[in-house]
């Protein structure tokens, strides 16, 4: 793993520098790959009745396809109460042949305990351990909890607490056009697993397959970054979410999970004083030979290489674009004129990424055709009274956690 840290002059601030925090993992070839540990939880609640329902077993063919030998697997189904119709187990051939028969034709329930799916859930890895496997929760859910937790504050704490606690990673698929993204979308906190918005059996297997190509990707589990903060930083703000603690030096920055070669940026706010030495970083992590560290030095530069710089301008952008998309939610229901002029904020930043060449076309349409459909449910009321749907997030980079006006 190489680990570079900088601090530099911030893009589109003037007077700003920020700390950049790089992990670049190697890649893996393929007899490399780690086994799954997964814990597959499905929602059988009233409120899943029709389409969301029938995808749920387009979802297990897709995981039988894709599952293979060796792999750890747990089953659990929910509505009011929560049912491990399948313990952790180690598959093999005959397994994957039977997984839909596991499961069986699924009763629609009365209520939901969301909440109580997912504590069953981390209970199935108890007492385990599998060499180089990432402990995984994949959720299948509309999001509409009636019972246990019901909050986003709640949830987001569950989420952060399974990660830091036990090592389980949760991702979530939020099934149907009127899921509560908001609910699922907290859930999955920074570092850990993923989001996926499905709206059809397409878009079912697209995110499925993503998602267990990454889970066994996964190279450096429990990742935790330490940052010492040397006398030439006089501040440190984090500008991304993940959760972290003060130490003796400075902060630790729990990262989770790093997948093969996707690179991890990490991000603050700093101020500095270049004659004087900056600190250092540290990075841990279980590798898939055993536990394993990396440190540099954090080096104040003026400028930065071509490579370098694009790549602070596209996350610096990004982060921006996400807080004026995060400042939307917050006001839509208070103030739809004021959610507006956010969201047209985020629509400039993610012109000034578009004019800058700094994202593929590819994602740049996936942020337009996303800000679009945010503009259609604030016109509409899609979504009001509770029911609203915060936009899906790039994957590679957490929400903030700054409510700063951009």
């Amino acid at each position: 793993m190489e680990l570079k840290a900088v601090v530099a002059p911030a893009p589109y601030q003037k007077g700003a520098e920020l700390l950049m925090v790089e992990a670049r993992p190697e890649t893996l070839v393929a007899e490399e790959r780690s086994p799954m540990h997964l814990c597959v939880v499905i929602d059988r609640s009233s409120s899943m009745t029709g389409r969301p329902l029938s995808l749920v077993g387009r979802a297990v063919q897709i995981l039988s396809a894709r599952l293979q030998a060796g792999d750890y697997l747990a089953l659990i189904l929910f509505d009011e109460t929560a049912e491990e119709v399948l313990p952790m187990t180690r598959l093999d051939g005959s397994d994957l042949e039977g997984l839909e028969e596991w499961i069986g034709p699924i009763r629609v329930g009365q209520g939901t305990d969301l909440e109580g799916a997912l504590v069953l859930a981390a209970r199935s890895f108890e007492g385990q351990y599998v060499r180089g496997a990432q402990r995984r929760v994949l959720l299948i859910s509309d999001g509409f909890p009636s019972q246990g937790a019901t909050q986003i504050g709640q949830f987001r704490n569950l989420g952060h607490r399974l990660m830091e606690d036990q090592g389980v990673s949760i991702s979530t698929v939020a099934m149907g056009e009127e899921a509560n993204h908001a609910i699922l979308e907290s859930l999955v906190g920074p570092g850990s697993g993923n989001f996926y918005a499905v709206h059809d059996s397409g878009g079912l297997a697209g995110a499925l397959a993503a998602e267990l190509d990454a889970a066994r990707s996964a190279i450096a589990m429990s990742a935790e970054l330490y940052v010492e903060v040397g006398p030439g930083l006089k501040s440190l703000r984090l500008l991304q979410s993940y959760s972290n603690a003060p130490h003796a030096e400075g902060l630790v920055v729990h990262l989770g999970p790093i997948a093969a070669g996707v690179p991890r940026v990490i991000l603050g706010r700093v101020e500095s004083d270049r004659s004087q030495r900056m600190g250092s970083v540290k990075l841990f992590w279980q590798g898939l030979a055993g536990k394993e560290a990396a440190i540099a030095p954090i080096e104040w530069v003026d400028e930065m290489d071509e490579v370098a710089a694009r790549q602070l301008r596209r996350e610096m952008g990004l982060l921006h674009m996400i807080t004026a998309e995060e400042h939307y939610w917050r006001w839509q229901e208070r103030d739809p004129a004021r959610a507006r002029g956010y969201l047209a904020k985020a629509r400039e930043w993610l012109q000034t990424l578009a004019s800058e060449n700094l994202l593929p076309a590819d994602l740049l349409n996936l942020h337009r055709v996303r800000l679009s459909d945010t503009s259609d449910r604030l016109e509409i009321g899609v979504g009001m009274s509770g029911q609203f749907a915060i936009s899906r997030r790039p994957r590679a980079l957490p929400a903030p956690g700054v409510d700063s006006e951009h």
